[in-house]
């Protein structure tokens, strides 16, 4: 008798096992929803490039390169514009920066000494903060020469 009550305990486990895997309970929606929504806007501050672009100085010294300073203007202050905190520069020749260089104010002078021989590119742009910055503004020409018979060095500048 025992033998037939467990052969009957196991044919019923088997048979609740076959009707719980082929037919599983319907699919229902929560009993609960919250029916919230926001609307809102926002806006992108920019960061403006500088403006327009002049440079003075230079000139020809013996065994002495003149410096140049390169001046820009500060960029309009539109409403979506974020605050200017500095400009950073930098001096390119043939696609190498030579040199690079951050400024409270609106110009930058650039020294000689130390740069090769040659024509370089003056560019700009606008800061705010440590990880924002505009496209570049207007840029400029730096260019050395020597004179290896009388030593005289010189540089000239360019702006748009």
């Amino acid at each position: 008798m025992k033998r037939t009550q467990l052969a009957a305990a196991l044919l019923g486990v088997i048979a609740l096992v076959f009707v719980a895997v082929a037919d599983p309970p319907p699919e229902t929606d929560a009993a609960w929803a919250v029916g919230e929504n926001g609307r809102g806007s926002f806006a992108a501050a920019v960061v403006q490039p500088p403006g327009a672009l002049a440079c003075s100085g230079g000139g020809t010294l013996f065994m002495d390169v003149p410096d140049i300073t390169f001046t820009w203007a500060s960029p309009a202050a539109p409403a979506n514009a974020a605050a200017v905190t500095e400009y950073r520069w930098s001096l390119t020749r043939a696609s190498v920066v030579e040199r690079t260089g951050t400024s409270a104010s609106t110009s930058a002078v650039i020294v000689g000494a130390g740069l090769a021989y040659g024509t370089y590119t003056f560019a700009v742009v606008s800061g705010s903060g440590a990880n924002w910055s505009s496209v570049p503004g207007p840029t400029g020409t730096y260019t050395k020469t020597n004179n290896l018979v009388t030593l005289y060095q010189s540089s000239s500048c360019s702006s748009p």
